[in-house]
């Protein structure tokens, strides 16, 4: 049985910031597909400590590791960007 994750309150928070919008989606994207924070991690610049952070909208993502998330989610990077722009003007 998998645990609910917390949610983020939208709002309570910048949604207008992208590194928030983009933490709100990760998480979701993520919780969606039944990952784990340790899923997403890769060999070099991705751990979970950094997944954890940007969930939180505490880091700012680079493109590199954008587009390697969005692979690890099995998304194009242009939907994760799109699914990041609908929070944002939500």
């Amino acid at each position: 049985m998998s645990r609910n994750p917390k949610h983020i309150n939208q709002n309570k928070v910048d949604v207008t910031n992208p590194n928030v919008a983009f933490g709100i989606v990760l998480r979701r994207l993520r919780v969606e597909k039944g990952l784990k924070q340790e899923d997403l991690e890769d060999d070099e610049s991705i751990d979970r400590s950094y997944i954890s952070k940007l969930e939180l909208g505490k880091n700012q993502v680079c493109l590199v590791n954008f587009i390697k998330i969005a692979n690890n989610l099995q998304i194009t990077p242009e939907k994760l960007l799109s699914e990041v722009i609908k929070v944002m003007n939500n």
